[in-house]
């Protein structure tokens, strides 16, 4: 690894895989070559740990990722966590228990020695059971429960449903909360008409975990690049040095962007590193 070579971050969904969430051959190659080559290359994504690593299978990663929109950050070639932003335990009971009067029920995603686990107290709509499903077939632990345990190592509270139904709720956690915990909302991707509503730690989001991965790595925020499509890569593209925009990005994504690149289809991302190491 050379501290002194720009630092390159991508997201994931929507960005470097594709829409059906795989990656191409071309993608996996020209990542493996840059990697090789001592491009600092390395993603922060949404997804969990175990996920990412299903999705990204072929891609040998030597640089910790930042995985759960910032709650973790973990070391690929030891499968261990450097950070981890848990979210405390009262104040997650106390949104739960309030989300309840809202009729809204989370997923809670809990961290066992880097086994992600995933937890629910009843399943209130499709986009819910979609997403159990997929965590199922990643092979994460799932669980219904009556309660929260003082003893569960907490990293988001996940709330899904449309927009109009999050919005009240949001607005109370911003208002009781809003110095104790980090609150995103954005559209899902996958599920047409829902929205999602991330809890977690106030340190917990995407930009304050690429200043903590350049820090660690030794590298300035001015020679970092990182690449996004969604709501969610806003605050990775607020501390960055250069902000690259797919060409599938939402709108916000592209009024910041510094240059926008081919689309998440087109393997955007990896031509756009071919080029640095043609």
């Amino acid at each position: 690894m050379n501290m002194l070579k720009p630092l390159y971050i991508t997201d994931l969904d929507g960005t470097l895989l594709r829409s059906d969430l795989k990656l191409s051959d071309y993608t996996r190659t020209v990542m493996n070559r840059a990697i090789h080559e001592g491009v600092n290359l390395t993603y922060c994504t949404a997804r969990t740990y175990t996920a990412a690593r299903s999705l990204l299978s072929g891609i040998q990663f030597r640089l910790p990722a930042i995985l759960l929109n910032g709650a973790i950050m973990v070391d690929p070639t030891e499968h261990k966590p450097i950070i981890c932003n848990n979210l405390a335990f009262e104040i997650a009971a106390d949104i739960i228990d309030k989300g309840n009067k809202y009729n809204l029920l989370p997923i809670v995603l809990n961290y066992d020695n880097i086994q992600e686990t995933v937890m629910h107290f009843g399943l209130q709509n499709q986009a819910q059971c979609n997403l159990i499903k997929q965590l199922k077939a990643w092979h994460h632990p799932v669980s219904q429960q009556s309660r929260l345990m003082p003893s569960d190592t907490l990293l988001n509270l996940f709330f899904i449903a449309p927009y109009e139904q999050l919005l009240p709720f949001q607005e109370w956690i911003d208002s009781t909360y809003r110095d104790s915990v980090d609150v995103l909302i954005f559209e899902d991707s996958y599920n047409k008409g829902f929205f999602n509503l991330q809890i977690s730690n106030p340190r917990g989001n995407k930009g304050l975990m690429v200043q903590e991965l350049a820090a660690f790595l030794g590298i300035p925020l001015s020679a970092t690049t990182v690449f996004g499509d969604h709501v969610n890569d806003l605050s990775m593209f607020a501390v960055a040095g250069r902000k690259i925009a797919v060409g599938n990005a939402h709108e916000s994504v592209m009024q910041i962007a510094d240059e926008s690149i081919l689309s998440n289809d087109e393997d955007g991302v990896a031509k756009y590193l071919g080029e640095l190491i043609s």
